[in-house]
Protein backbone atom coordinates (compact mmCIF):
# COMPACT_ATOMS: atom_id res chain seq x y z
CA UNK A 1 0.00 0.00 0.00
CA UNK A 2 3.22 2.39 0.66
CA UNK A 3 3.97 1.81 -2.81
CA UNK A 4 0.83 2.41 -4.14
CA UNK A 5 0.55 5.58 -1.61
CA UNK A 6 -2.37 4.41 0.39
CA UNK A 7 -1.38 5.07 3.16
CA UNK A 8 -4.72 6.54 4.16
CA UNK A 9 -6.35 3.43 3.63
CA UNK A 10 -7.37 1.07 6.57
CA UNK A 11 -9.81 -2.02 5.30
CA UNK A 12 -12.41 -2.39 7.89
CA UNK A 13 -11.09 -5.91 9.23
CA UNK A 14 -8.22 -4.32 11.01
CA UNK A 15 -10.77 -2.96 13.35
CA UNK A 16 -11.79 -5.92 15.93
CA UNK A 17 -14.64 -4.47 16.76
CA UNK A 18 -15.84 -3.23 13.32
CA UNK A 19 -15.77 -6.40 12.32
CA UNK A 20 -17.36 -8.26 15.35
CA UNK A 21 -20.27 -5.73 14.83
CA UNK A 22 -20.37 -6.44 11.02
CA UNK A 23 -21.19 -10.51 12.36
CA UNK A 24 -23.48 -9.02 14.58
CA UNK A 25 -25.52 -6.94 12.22
CA UNK A 26 -25.54 -9.51 9.34
CA UNK A 27 -26.89 -12.27 11.80
CA UNK A 28 -29.49 -9.93 12.60
CA UNK A 29 -30.45 -9.22 9.49
CA UNK A 30 -30.66 -12.98 8.68
CA UNK A 31 -32.03 -15.02 11.65
CA UNK A 32 -28.48 -16.51 11.42
CA UNK A 33 -25.96 -17.10 14.54
CA UNK A 34 -22.92 -15.19 13.96
CA UNK A 35 -20.50 -18.07 13.70
CA UNK A 36 -22.33 -19.08 10.64
CA UNK A 37 -22.66 -15.55 9.42
CA UNK A 38 -19.26 -14.95 9.17
CA UNK A 39 -18.34 -18.14 7.50
CA UNK A 40 -20.83 -16.59 5.10
CA UNK A 41 -19.16 -12.90 4.75
CA UNK A 42 -15.90 -14.82 4.65
CA UNK A 43 -17.56 -16.50 1.94
CA UNK A 44 -19.16 -14.05 -0.14
CA UNK A 45 -15.25 -11.63 0.39
CA UNK A 46 -13.04 -14.18 -1.34
CA UNK A 47 -14.69 -14.01 -4.46
CA UNK A 48 -14.48 -9.77 -4.52
CA UNK A 49 -11.19 -8.23 -5.82
CA UNK A 50 -10.80 -5.30 -3.47
CA UNK A 51 -8.66 -2.64 -3.96
CA UNK A 52 -6.02 -3.65 -1.84
CA UNK A 53 -5.57 -7.06 -2.50
CA UNK A 54 -2.65 -7.87 -5.03
CA UNK A 55 -5.25 -8.19 -8.13
CA UNK A 56 -6.67 -5.10 -6.94
CA UNK A 57 -3.40 -3.02 -7.40
CA UNK A 58 -2.38 -4.66 -10.29
CA UNK A 59 -5.74 -3.31 -11.59
CA UNK A 60 -5.04 0.02 -10.34
CA UNK A 61 -1.88 0.15 -11.73
CA UNK A 62 -3.01 -0.55 -15.14
CA UNK A 63 -6.36 1.78 -14.23
CA UNK A 64 -3.38 4.62 -13.51
CA UNK A 65 -0.53 3.47 -16.74
CA UNK A 66 -4.09 4.71 -19.32
CA UNK A 67 -4.71 7.57 -17.04
CA UNK A 68 -8.18 6.31 -15.64
CA UNK A 69 -7.63 6.40 -12.26
CA UNK A 70 -9.37 9.49 -9.84
CA UNK A 71 -7.71 7.47 -6.48
CA UNK A 72 -4.80 9.80 -6.21
CA UNK A 73 -6.43 13.00 -5.24
CA UNK A 74 -9.62 11.17 -4.25
CA UNK A 75 -7.98 8.41 -1.57
CA UNK A 76 -7.09 11.31 0.68
CA UNK A 77 -10.63 12.86 1.15
CA UNK A 78 -11.82 9.09 1.63
CA UNK A 79 -13.81 8.35 4.63
CA UNK A 80 -16.63 6.01 6.08
CA UNK A 81 -19.88 6.68 6.46
CA UNK A 82 -20.87 7.17 10.41
CA UNK A 83 -24.74 6.79 9.85
CA UNK A 84 -25.82 3.60 8.77
CA UNK A 85 -28.30 5.65 5.91
CA UNK A 86 -25.76 8.52 5.22
CA UNK A 87 -23.64 6.47 2.73
CA UNK A 88 -24.66 9.83 -0.03
CA UNK A 89 -23.70 12.23 2.56
CA UNK A 90 -20.65 11.00 2.66
CA UNK A 91 -19.93 10.07 -0.78
CA UNK A 92 -21.21 14.25 -1.18
CA UNK A 93 -18.61 14.81 1.83
CA UNK A 94 -15.28 13.64 -0.13
CA UNK A 95 -16.80 15.18 -3.58
CA UNK A 96 -16.94 18.70 -1.22
CA UNK A 97 -13.61 18.19 0.46
CA UNK A 98 -11.72 18.02 -3.38
CA UNK A 99 -14.25 20.20 -5.52
CA UNK A 100 -15.99 22.81 -3.58
CA UNK A 101 -14.35 23.47 -0.31
CA UNK A 102 -12.81 27.34 -0.61
CA UNK A 103 -10.20 27.11 2.15
CA UNK A 104 -9.24 23.31 1.36
CA UNK A 105 -8.10 22.70 4.90
CA UNK A 106 -6.94 18.84 5.42
CA UNK A 107 -10.04 17.82 8.43
CA UNK A 108 -12.62 16.11 6.51
CA UNK A 109 -15.96 17.67 6.36
CA UNK A 110 -18.41 15.42 8.43
CA UNK A 111 -21.55 14.07 7.69
CA UNK A 112 -23.50 16.39 10.16
CA UNK A 113 -21.87 19.70 8.11
CA UNK A 114 -23.17 18.57 4.93
CA UNK A 115 -26.36 19.18 6.18
CA UNK A 116 -25.70 22.46 7.59
CA UNK A 117 -24.33 23.28 4.06
CA UNK A 118 -27.28 21.89 1.75
CA UNK A 119 -30.95 22.69 1.97
CA UNK A 120 -31.55 19.88 -0.36
CA UNK A 121 -30.63 17.54 2.06
CA UNK A 122 -33.32 16.68 4.23
CA UNK A 123 -32.06 15.12 7.31
CA UNK A 124 -34.85 13.24 9.02
CA UNK A 125 -36.04 11.71 5.92
CA UNK A 126 -32.25 10.35 4.85
CA UNK A 127 -31.72 8.64 8.20
CA UNK A 128 -35.09 6.98 7.72
CA UNK A 129 -34.36 5.52 4.32
CA UNK A 130 -31.30 7.11 2.94
CA UNK A 131 -30.95 8.84 -0.77
CA UNK A 132 -32.33 8.00 -4.31
CA UNK A 133 -30.88 9.26 -7.55
CA UNK A 134 -32.88 12.12 -8.13
CA UNK A 135 -32.25 13.49 -4.51
CA UNK A 136 -28.23 12.82 -5.36
CA UNK A 137 -28.56 15.22 -8.47
CA UNK A 138 -30.68 17.85 -6.76
CA UNK A 139 -28.44 17.66 -3.72
CA UNK A 140 -25.33 17.99 -5.96
CA UNK A 141 -26.86 20.65 -7.82
CA UNK A 142 -27.12 22.55 -4.83
CA UNK A 143 -23.90 22.10 -2.80
CA UNK A 144 -21.85 22.31 -6.21
CA UNK A 145 -23.60 24.92 -8.55
CA UNK A 146 -23.98 28.51 -6.88
CA UNK A 147 -23.17 27.29 -3.37
CA UNK A 148 -19.55 26.18 -4.04
CA UNK A 149 -19.03 28.85 -7.48
CA UNK A 150 -19.52 31.12 -4.61
CA UNK A 151 -17.05 29.99 -2.42
CA UNK A 152 -14.24 29.05 -5.19
CA UNK A 153 -14.85 31.13 -8.32
CA UNK A 154 -15.19 27.62 -10.40
CA UNK A 155 -18.35 27.00 -11.57
CA UNK A 156 -19.23 23.00 -12.09
CA UNK A 157 -21.68 21.23 -14.66
CA UNK A 158 -23.88 18.69 -13.00
CA UNK A 159 -25.63 15.95 -14.63
CA UNK A 160 -27.23 12.29 -14.05
CA UNK A 161 -26.26 9.48 -16.13
CA UNK A 162 -28.65 6.55 -16.64
CA UNK A 163 -26.37 4.94 -19.38
CA UNK A 164 -28.83 2.17 -21.38
CA UNK A 165 -26.67 0.09 -22.55
CA UNK A 166 -23.61 -1.65 -21.23
CA UNK A 167 -21.58 -0.04 -24.23
CA UNK A 168 -22.97 3.65 -23.55
CA UNK A 169 -21.92 2.88 -19.86
CA UNK A 170 -18.43 1.81 -21.23
CA UNK A 171 -18.15 5.64 -23.03
CA UNK A 172 -19.40 6.95 -20.12
CA UNK A 173 -16.66 6.27 -17.82
CA UNK A 174 -14.34 6.61 -20.74
CA UNK A 175 -15.34 10.31 -21.20
CA UNK A 176 -15.09 10.99 -17.55
CA UNK A 177 -11.73 9.51 -17.30
CA UNK A 178 -10.66 11.20 -20.27
CA UNK A 179 -11.55 14.81 -19.05
CA UNK A 180 -8.67 17.36 -18.40
CA UNK A 181 -10.99 18.52 -15.96
CA UNK A 182 -11.60 18.07 -12.48
CA UNK A 183 -14.68 15.83 -12.14
CA UNK A 184 -16.22 13.30 -9.51
CA UNK A 185 -18.56 10.75 -10.60
CA UNK A 186 -21.12 9.49 -7.73
CA UNK A 187 -22.92 5.81 -8.61
CA UNK A 188 -26.16 4.86 -6.77
CA UNK A 189 -26.03 0.93 -6.95
CA UNK A 190 -27.53 -2.18 -5.33
CA UNK A 191 -25.20 -3.56 -3.13
CA UNK A 192 -26.63 -7.27 -3.41
CA UNK A 193 -26.26 -7.40 -7.59
CA UNK A 194 -22.91 -6.28 -6.83
CA UNK A 195 -21.74 -9.66 -5.63
CA UNK A 196 -21.45 -7.82 -1.90
CA UNK A 197 -24.02 -9.62 0.26
CA UNK A 198 -27.80 -10.75 0.05
CA UNK A 199 -28.45 -9.05 3.60
CA UNK A 200 -27.60 -5.39 1.85
CA UNK A 201 -29.53 -3.11 -0.54
CA UNK A 202 -29.06 0.07 -2.09
CA UNK A 203 -25.89 2.17 -1.94
CA UNK A 204 -23.73 4.96 -2.69
CA UNK A 205 -20.57 5.49 -2.94
CA UNK A 206 -17.89 6.95 -5.90
CA UNK A 207 -16.16 5.63 -9.04
CA UNK A 208 -12.51 5.77 -8.41
CA UNK A 209 -10.71 4.15 -11.64
CA UNK A 210 -11.86 1.88 -14.73
CA UNK A 211 -9.13 -0.84 -15.87
CA UNK A 212 -10.23 -1.57 -19.74
CA UNK A 213 -7.37 -4.83 -19.63
CA UNK A 214 -9.96 -6.48 -16.67
CA UNK A 215 -13.32 -4.37 -18.37
CA UNK A 216 -13.83 -3.94 -14.33
CA UNK A 217 -14.78 -0.43 -12.42
CA UNK A 218 -13.03 0.64 -8.85
CA UNK A 219 -15.99 1.39 -6.63
CA UNK A 220 -14.61 3.31 -3.33
CA UNK A 221 -17.06 2.56 -0.89
CA UNK A 222 -18.15 4.04 2.00
CA UNK A 223 -19.98 1.33 4.13
CA UNK A 224 -17.88 0.65 7.37
CA UNK A 225 -18.18 -3.23 6.78
CA UNK A 226 -17.24 -3.56 3.39
CA UNK A 227 -13.97 -2.42 1.28
CA UNK A 228 -13.44 -0.57 -1.89
CA UNK A 229 -13.48 -3.09 -4.68
CA UNK A 230 -13.20 -3.90 -8.63
CA UNK A 231 -16.83 -4.70 -10.00
CA UNK A 232 -17.47 -6.26 -13.71
CA UNK A 233 -18.72 -3.55 -15.73
CA UNK A 234 -21.65 -6.51 -16.40
CA UNK A 235 -22.31 -6.29 -12.84
CA UNK A 236 -21.93 -2.65 -12.45
CA UNK A 237 -24.43 -2.03 -14.64
CA UNK A 238 -26.96 -4.62 -13.59
CA UNK A 239 -25.82 -3.30 -10.32
CA UNK A 240 -27.41 0.39 -11.63
CA UNK A 241 -29.25 0.83 -14.60
CA UNK A 242 -30.67 -2.83 -14.33
CA UNK A 243 -31.56 -2.41 -10.23
CA UNK A 244 -34.97 -0.35 -9.52
CA UNK A 245 -34.48 1.42 -6.77
CA UNK A 246 -37.57 0.55 -4.29
CA UNK A 247 -38.00 4.09 -2.92
CA UNK A 248 -38.15 5.94 -6.44
CA UNK A 249 -39.24 2.87 -8.55
CA UNK A 250 -36.71 4.00 -10.94
CA UNK A 251 -33.27 2.78 -12.16
CA UNK A 252 -30.40 3.89 -10.19
CA UNK A 253 -27.52 5.07 -12.24
CA UNK A 254 -24.69 8.21 -11.52
CA UNK A 255 -24.34 11.67 -11.42
CA UNK A 256 -21.43 13.55 -12.25
CA UNK A 257 -19.99 16.57 -11.44
CA UNK A 258 -17.23 18.43 -13.50
CA UNK A 259 -15.63 21.60 -12.73
CA UNK A 260 -16.15 23.82 -15.33
CA UNK A 261 -13.29 26.50 -14.27
CA UNK A 262 -10.02 24.73 -13.74
CA UNK A 263 -8.24 21.49 -15.61
CA UNK A 264 -6.47 18.70 -14.26
CA UNK A 265 -7.26 16.57 -11.49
Amino acid sequence: LQDMNLLWFKSYKTNIETLREHGRVVAGRTGSNVAEVMEHISSIESKIVTMQSAEGLSRLTAAESTMSSHLENLGPRYRRQNHSRCCGVATLAIAWDLLGKFNKEKLLTVEEEMFKISKALNENAIKQRGMVLEELFIASKEIFGSLSHNLTGHPHHITKEVPQSIECLKETLGNHFRDEKRSIMLCNYNMRLAGQGNWWGGHISLIAAYDMMSDSVLILDVWKYTDPFWIPIDKLFSSTILSIDSDSQKSRGFVRIVQTGKTSM
